[in-house]
């Protein structure tokens, strides 16, 4: 007997979603970075005449500047969320936060006051935060407060200022 599926039914058949390879060369994946190797070996001068401008130097600058001061706060958001995950129990958020989001959401938003980093950090902890029974609204305004009012933001804003902190 065929089996129909309904619109609640999570069941859904298997699809077989690898694709036919077109008659001809078929790489894998290891191949084309050994490829990818050797044209960069060969083209080296030209690769290195393209590649040596003030404008990359600096570009190149920014980007490693950028992800060496943001990637402690990503991994400081996913040990936390890794702590969440292990050690609160499933319900225990859902208890901890007022039920009234008129008052979940302020309170969830002050506690962002306590994790110092980004929104890096923070976006894996409120996805978390609701797979352990949070409140959306109470998630969300936990991931927008948190790089907004936490005190090394707000130091180091200050610092960075033109005019310098204003203590």
């Amino acid at each position: 007997m065929a089996r129909t599926l309904s619109e609640d039914d999570q069941d859904w058949p298997a699809v077989d979603q690898r694709e036919e390879s077109p008659e001809g060369v078929s790489l894998p994946a290891w191949g084309w970075l050994g490829l990818a190797f050797v044209l960069a070996f060969y083209l080296r001068g030209l690769l290195a005449g393209l590649l040596d401008g003030p404008a990359l130097a600096t570009w190149t600058t920014i980007f490693v500047s950028i992800s060496v001061q943001a990637l402690p706060f990503l991994v400081l958001g996913v040990v936390l969320s890794g702590a969440i995950a292990a050690l609160v129990p499933p319900g225990w958020l859902a208890r901890a936060l007022p039920k009234r989001p008129l008052v979940a959401v302020p309170a969830a938003g002050l506690a962002g006051v306590a994790l110092p980093g980004c929104e890096c950090g923070a976006v894996p902890i409120a996805g978390r935060l609701t797979a352990r029974g949070a409140a959306p609204a109470a998630a969300f305004a936990f991931m927008l407060a948190a790089p907004a009012i936490n005190p090394v933001v707000l130091v180091s804003t200050a610092v960075a200022s033109p005019a310098g902190p204003r203590w």
